[in-house]
């Protein structure tokens, strides 16, 4: 009888441990945190969008408090194949209070290039100020997508697009590869005054390549 109550111990002490290991984490981001000395709590949060998402793993929620966000660290921005939810602190925050400002030229605020599917997910922010028609990286014009260039399949919810600018695809540029389409999803988002410099019928807003499948609600 001892050694029965004593395995019934041991299983419910490994239920609880493997239930701590996979409870998702919330890490914070704010104008006045730290990178170098915080921890992501949200007494001693980080300074920067990206620190967050580094510090992340799938089913976190990285939740960024109100302010303006711009310069290394908050531009050009990726979620590293990640299933997280990236938004703003309380989730109830209109996304004119936050605000990635990419500062112009050559800054985009996110790529979209690492596997992601709908679990990752960017919501209640503001993008502006992207310009990506003189980026290049790596001798490779990356012109395209003004606020957001996608291979991948994100879910965006309740942005906002503003004063982005790009050759094709002003605010959002969504391109296919012919071996795996995607399909991102953006829901309850805005498009204000962004501009494709092609022609006007390269998306002033947003460009999706052939078969993109993309969902807009």
């Amino acid at each position: 009888m001892r050694h029965s109550k004593r395995i019934c111990t041991m299983v419910g002490a490994l239920l609880l441990i493997s239930l701590a290991s996979v409870t998702a984490d919330v890490i914070y981001v704010a104008t006045d945190g730290n990178d170098a000395t915080g921890d992501g709590s949200n007494g001693a949060p980080f300074l920067t969008i990206q620190k967050g998402i580094a510090e992340a793993t799938n089913g976190d929620t990285v939740r960024v408090k109100n302010g303006t966000y711009t310069g290394t660290g908050n531009v050009n921005l990726s979620f590293q194949g990640k299933a997280i939810l990236v938004t703003s602190n309380d989730f109830v925050t209109t996304p004119e209070n936050l605000i990635i400002d990419c500062g112009g030229s050559p800054n985009r605020a996110f790529v979209f290039d690492d596997g992601e599917t709908n679990s990752s997910v960017l919501s209640n922010f503001t993008i502006r100020n992207g310009d990506v028609r003189t980026r290049v990286v790596n001798f490779q014009d990356d012109k395209n997508g003004g606020a957001i260039k996608m291979l991948a399949s994100p879910k965006i919810v309740n942005c906002v697009f503003q004063d982005c600018q790009a050759r094709v695809g002003g605010a959002v540029h969504i391109i296919v590869p012919s071996s795996n389409p995607n399909s991102p999803v953006f829901e309850d988002c805005k498009f204000y005054s962004n501009n494709a410099t092609v022609t006007a019928t390269d998306g002033g807003a947003m460009y999706c390549g052939t078969n993109a499948g993309v969902t807009i609600d």
